[in-house]
Formats: structure tokens, sequence, C-alpha cells
């Protein structure tokens, strides 16, 4: 029969294992940072583009990469791709008032002419949908912990009354703003044109004729996929067609 102790042991070694391991990745991750800082700092721009994209990759990311990405792009002379990094950097953080300032700046330097990280319902946006979600969720769980109290007892349900109204409220609060996040995220644009002159065909196909061209930096919705191709709508105009997923960049929806 096997000791419980050797068994413990043997969960704290792999524990060990494991910790050691997680401090090995995020020590090579620093260190990968701390060179692609490098390489843009002595102003190499496209080798520390490069470099930040190789810690993105799989879809590993921060608002802090998100903006060096930006800064490194803009200044290789790529504003398509620097605009796409600074917007993801804006959903991951919308809070950051430094990408703000920093979009305002590199706005008019678009060749589409991109707005500034802002709008009409740009309050909706001070949160994540995750965020939004966790709100709405946690305020949910609190108003059914109240109510359940209630029914428990008549004497309590009698002081929670008052509690449960005011949490039952907040529920619906937080889900419409929540609905608001989601709908905001749908109608506004959430994809960025990479190239110059970039061609939207009329279906996903190489040798379909073009529809449309956009401009470096436009932005258009996305409105599905199929493979290799994102298909895409023009937000004045209402125009749809078919992009190549290397010539666009789909924002996260965050």
């Amino acid at each position: 029969m096997r000791r419980p102790g050797r068994s413990l042991r043997g969960f704290q070694w792999i524990a060990v294992a494991l910790l050691i391991g997680m401090l090995h990745c995020l020590a090579a991750e620093t260190g990968g940072f701390e060179a692609a800082n490098r390489l843009a700092a002595e102003g190499k721009f496209a080798e520390g583009a490069a470099a930040y994209d190789v810690l993105a990759a799989g879809g590993r990311t921060s608002p802090a990469l998100e903006f060096n990405r930006a800064q490194a792009r803009f200044k290789a002379g790529q504003p398509g791709r620097a605009w796409a990094h600074l917007l993801t950097a804006d959903r991951l953080s919308p809070r950051d008032g430094t990408l703000r300032m920093a979009a305002e700046q590199m706005a008019p330097r678009i060749p589409a002419g991109a707005t500034a990280l802002s709008g009409a319902d740009h309050w909706i946006h001070l949160l994540t949908l995750n965020e939004w979600a966790v709100l709405a969720l946690l305020s949910m769980w609190i108003w059914g912990i109240l109510a359940v109290g209630g029914l428990l007892s008549p004497t309590w349900r009698l002081k929670l009354r008052k509690a449960v109204w005011i949490s039952g409220s907040l529920v619906a609060v937080f889900t419409l703003l929540l609905s608001g996040a989601l709908w905001s995220r749908w109608r506004n644009p959430d994809t960025v044109v990479l190239q110059g002159d970039t061609a939207i065909r009329v279906s996903p196909l190489d040798e379909a004729r073009t529809a449309f061209s956009m401009q470096e930096g436009a932005e258009l919705r996305s409105r599905g996929t199929r493979g290799d191709w994102v298909l895409v709508e023009e937000p004045v105009s209402r125009r749809t067609g078919w992009a190549k997923r290397g010539e666009v960049a789909v924002l996260p929806f965050r």
C-alpha cells in the first residue's frame, strides 16, 4: 500500500516543476520584450516590429505589447498595421489615457483619415465586454442570494425587501449596458485595412473582380469569414465584399 506522504510529496514536486516552468516562460517573454524594445530604441523599427510579432504569436498579447507594436509599425512606415495595433490596445485597456493621446496624434497621419478613439457612445467602452459581463453576472448572483434569503424567513423578507429591489434594478441596468456594448461592437468598425489600394472583391476568389478598393488604415465592419477571406462592409456606403486575411486585421471582440 502506498503511503499518503509519498503521494503528497509527488504532488509537491509536480507543483514545483510547473512553477519553475512558468517562471522560465515569464523570463523568456520578458527578455524577448526587452530585446524588441532595444531594437526599436536603436531605430531598427522593422526588426523591432517583427520581434514584437513573435511575442504576440498564438494570440498572447497585452496593451503594452500592442502599443509598442503600433509605435514600431508606424515608424517603420506601416500606418495601417500601426492603427490596427493601437485600436487593439484600446480594446484591451479602454481607460488608458496614453492610448487616446497616441491615437489623436496618429490619426491625422493615417492615409484613410482614421478617427480618434472616441464617439457618441464612447462612454460604454470605458469597460471591456468581459468587465460588463462580470458586473452583470455578479449583480445577478447578489440578487439571487438576497431573493433566496428572503424566502427562508418572513422576517428576512421584510429586512431584505429594499436590498432585493436595488440589486434587481442593478441586474437590469448592467444587463442593458452589456447589451449596448455588444450592439456597439457589432455596428462599429472592427477591421482595419493594412495595405494601400486593397481590392475588395465580389466573391472570396483570387480571380473575382474588384467591387471597390480601400486605402490603408480604412476601418470596415467584418460580417463573416470563409477560409482565408473576410466579408467586410464599408460603414458609410454599406457596400460589402471580400478581403484577404493578410490584407486586413480584424480586431479582437473584447
